[in-house]
């Protein structure tokens, strides 16, 4: 192609480019001015002063313009908050309100309209003092816009979408949660019950109706922050707890508003169960609710509910009855680690002679560095690093004499944390109930401790020691010994098949009771320890001077493994479901249910 049939055609695309942006302009253009000639009303929205909101049935809903942004309700009740964004939308869709169609320039009769009783009355009045009132009536024929007259002027259409914008309920123009950003936390709750029975006398003092019990204050320093406790006492307070109670307050939605209530006592608020009171986290401004009686009416039962400074009562659902502390301790920590575990660099427990220490290995992963075991059972460790975290007392302990009982603590959990700080949980047993203890928490309380909680505090490093008493690899095995009923059973494989060498005349019936007997035994795993130390153990205490059975698994000498041996013994009398065993693979002597011996006996019940 030619240098100037190129050029040619260059022109040509950018005169048809310019053709196109020349139509889209003057489309654009057009449509601006058909928008701006249908517009009604020639002001801003930040104009409007004043609006007047009125749906046919309906109490008008009145508010003042205080900013740019902010609103006050005059009407009907002026203690109702405001829904800001909302009534700016009314007054930005009010402003910008479109003429689709004139239908009549002075309509004589309203009532074929339905603008005789209109079903929406929107009053404005302006920053120069003017103002205007806009009806609707019903909707035409279409069904796409509804009849509309502005003051005593012409009959014109409305689209239906702004109609639903301005029709707007006094629910939908009011702030119906209890803070004013949902998105920003609390840091600060206090809260009291409120005695709703008769004056008494109690401990010396007088209670009148509506008295407030003892105060609880609750604060953090950020979103991330834990959440303390400041009065009646200064400790760390337990995080889900009040973390669940600032949560039901940030999110909760009022509903079933009364503004004008007859009478407090018809919603339990004269006297109010209980009151919260909390800096709003957007404004900081103090904002106290009363909560009442339980609403329960509709299918979604909430509580009723009424804030300082506003007349109404409302209701929101939410649990916060079934959150609240009923004592002023319990949104105190009761666990006995308030720190994280993963904070911990090592722990050392210390139980009479009894020592162990844990730590943590370059990769994070836990091991018992002293003293050093043959097998490890990480499951164990971190069992027990998940208990001491979650473990709670049953309640505070404010005892002199409990207090002496940490000068010599039965056991000590000493903890070195990442930041080189380092705390203490004490145990010491309780002298009235031996089955029970006390513990000095980390941050230096003491609770009280029963139950399982007790077991699993006081243990010994046999506690992280490898139950797995047997296991090899089955597809090594050369020769299998069976010593069992007075006989000694002596196997070999050949070709993959199990062959009988003695005793003579021994014959395998079945090649899947030799695979029945080492399934039983590999992997083993115990169920406890009897004893750690095979040399200090006596045998027959354990019916091991003569063991029931005994098994010797002999591998390949191309596995490069060596020989095991299993030795079963006899019945366990605190547990008849025990036996005892042990292992050429493990020290000490270990407990096994009687389940791998009645498998190891069926398995052999067709030898011949």
């Amino acid at each position: 192609m030619k240098a100037r049939h190129s050029l040619f055609l260059v022109l040509v695309l950018a005169l048809l480019i310019g053709l196109y942006a020349g139509t889209r302009y003057r489309d654009q253009h057009r449509a601006e001015q058909l928008r701006v000639a249908r517009q009604v009303f020639s002001f801003a929205d930040a104009d409007i002063q004043r609006l007047s909101i009125k749906r046919v049935g309906e109490e008008a809903s009145i508010a003042e313009r205080l900013s740019e942004t902010d609103w006050h309700i005059t009407a009907p009740n002026p203690t109702i908050p405001p829904f800001h964004s909302m009534w700016n939308r009314v007054a930005g869709r009010l402003a910008t309100l479109s003429n689709e169609h004139t239908v009549l320039e002075s309509p004589s009769d309203l009532a074929p309209y339905g603008l005789d009783t209109p079903a929406l009355e929107i009053e404005a009045v302006l920053s120069g003092g003017s103002s205007i009132r806009l009806c609707f009536g019903d909707v035409e024929p279409t069904q796409r816009c509804r009849y509309a007259r502005v003051d005593q002027g012409s009959l014109f259409l409305v689209g239906v979408d702004t109609f639903f914008e301005l029709n707007r309920s006094l629910y939908d123009l009011r702030h119906r949660y209890l803070v004013e950003d949902r998105d920003v936390p609390l840091l600060q709750l206090e809260f009291a019950w409120i005695w709703t029975g008769p004056p008494k006398e109690e401990q010396g003092r007088r209670i009148e109706t509506g008295d407030e019990s003892i105060t609880i204050m609750v604060e953090r320093a950020s979103k991330e922050a834990p959440w303390r406790v400041v009065a009646p006492f200064q400790a760390l307070a337990r995080h889900e707890k009040v973390e669940e109670v600032a949560t039901a307050l940030q999110f909760a939605v009022g509903k079933e508003f009364i503004d004008r209530p007859e009478n407090l006592a018809d919603y339990g608020l004269s006297p109010a169960k209980a009151r919260i009171s909390f800096p709003d986290p957007k404004s900081g401004k103090r904002k106290t609710l009363w909560l009442g009686a339980a609403e329960e009416s509709t299918e979604h039962p909430g509580l009723f509910v009424k804030i300082l400074d506003q007349d109404g009562v409302f209701v929101i659902e939410s649990p916060l009855l079934n959150l609240l502390p009923t004592t002023p301790v319990a949104w105190r920590d009761l666990r006995l680690l308030t720190r994280r575990v993963s904070d911990i660099k090592e722990l050392i427990y210390t139980r009479g002679p009894g020592r162990f220490v844990l730590d943590k290995a370059p990769d994070g992963a836990w091991r018992l560095a002293e003293p050093a075991l043959e097998a490890l059972n990480a499951l164990a460790i971190n069992a027990f690093l998940t208990f001491i975290k979650e473990v709670e007392g049953d309640d505070f302990v404010e005892n002199e004499g409990v207090q002496k009982l940490f000068e010599s603590p039965e056991t000590r959990i000493a903890l070195h944390f990442d930041d080189g700080s380092t705390s203490e949980i004490l145990l010491a047993r309780n002298t009235e109930e031996p089955e029970k203890c006390y513990a000095r928490q980390d941050n230096g309380a003491v609770v009280s401790l029963s139950g399982v909680a007790v077991d699993m505090l006081h243990i010994d490093e046999n506690t992280f020691r490898s139950l797995e008493v047997l296991r090899f690899s089955k597809t090594d095995i050369r020769d299998l010994t069976l010593l069992y009923g007075g006989r000694k059973y002596e196997l070999t494989r050949r070709h993959n098949l199990w062959v009988a060498t003695a005793p003579e005349n021994f014959q395998i019936k079945n090649q899947s009771d030799i695979g029945a007997v080492i399934n039983a035994v590999c992997p083993l795993r115990a169920s406890g320890i009897a004893d750690t130390e095979d040399s200090s153990a006596d045998p027959a205490k354990y019916g091991l001077d003569n063991p029931v059975l005994v098994l010797t698994i002999t591998p390949e000498p191309s596995a490069h493994a060596e020989a095991v041996t299993l030795e079963i013994g006899g019945v366990n009398e605190d547990n008849p479901s025990e036996r005892f065993a042990r292992s050429s693979m493990r020290t000490g002597i270990y407990k096994i249910n009687q389940e791998v011996m009645d498998k190891l006996r069926e398995a052999m019940r067709e030898f011949q």
